[in-house]
C-alpha cells in the first residue's frame, strides 16, 4: 500500500511550511483556473512584482517551489503525481523534478501549451540514478521565462508524493486455531 508523504491541493494555506518559494514574482494559489476544488498554484501570482492571471508573466523570470527533505532510505518505491495547464510563449518552460541535495534537480519539463489540464505520474527511481534508498530527497518545480514574449503561464494542482515500503514483519497477524471435532 502507498503512504503519502506530501499532498498539496491549494485550498488552504500556502506555502504554509510545506513549501520554499524563490523567484520574483513567484508561485502562489489563485482562484483563476483551479482543477478541483476553488484553487490552483500559478507562477506568477506571489510576492511584490506578482501578476493577476491571467497574466501575462513577465520576460525573464524564474520561479521556484520546491518541498523537503522526505526521506526515501526504506522506500520500495516512490511517485510524484501531479497535474498541470500551461499556456506559454516560445523559449519558456514548467519543470519538475527531484534532487538528493536540495539544489540540482533532475527531472522533466514541458515548453508547449496544453489542451487542457495534463496529468502526470513521475517514478522518483526512473530519474537516473534513482533517489530510492536515500534519506534525503526534495520535489521542486520551476518556471522559467526567456526575455522574447510571455504568455499566461503554468498553473498546478493536485500534488501528491507517495511511497511504498517493505511490510513490517516484526507484526504478525495470528489466525485463531480452528479444530475440527464432532457436534
Amino acid at each position: 500500500s502507498w503512504t503519502v508523504l506530501l499532498a498539496e491541493d491549494f485550498e488552504s494555506d500556502f506555502p504554509g511550511a510545506t513549501w520554499k518559494l524563490s523567484g520574483n514574482p513567484t508561485w502562489d494559489r489563485e482562484r483563476y483556473r483551479p482543477r478541483g476544488g476553488d484553487w490552483s498554484g500559478y507562477c506568477a501570482g506571489g510576492d511584490s512584482l506578482a501578476v493577476t492571471p491571467p497574466g501575462p508573466y513577465p520576460d525573464n523570470m524564474k520561479a521556484w517551489m520546491t518541498s523537503g527533505p522526505f526521506d526515501l532510505s526504506d522506500a520500495t518505491a516512490a511517485e510524484l503525481r501531479f497535474s498541470y495547464w500551461t499556456r506559454l510563449g516560445a523559449g519558456d518552460e514548467l519543470f519538475w523534478g527531484a534532487s538528493k541535495s536540495g539544489f540540482l534537480y533532475r527531472g522533466d519539463k514541458d515548453d508547449g501549451n496544453t489542451p487542457g489540464w495534463r496529468q502526470v505520474t513521475v517514478d522518483l527511481d526512473s530519474l537516473g540514478p534513482g533517489y530510492l534508498g536515500e534519506p534525503q530527497v526534495w520535489i521542486g518545480f520551476k518556471f522559467q521565462s526567456d526575455a522574447a514574449g510571455s504568455g499566461e503561464g503554468a498553473y498546478l494542482d493536485d500534488i501528491t508524493l507517495r511511497v511504498q515500503r517493505p511490510p513490517d514483519l516484526s507484526v504478525r497477524a495470528y489466525l485463531p486455531l480452528v479444530t475440527r471435532g464432532s457436534y
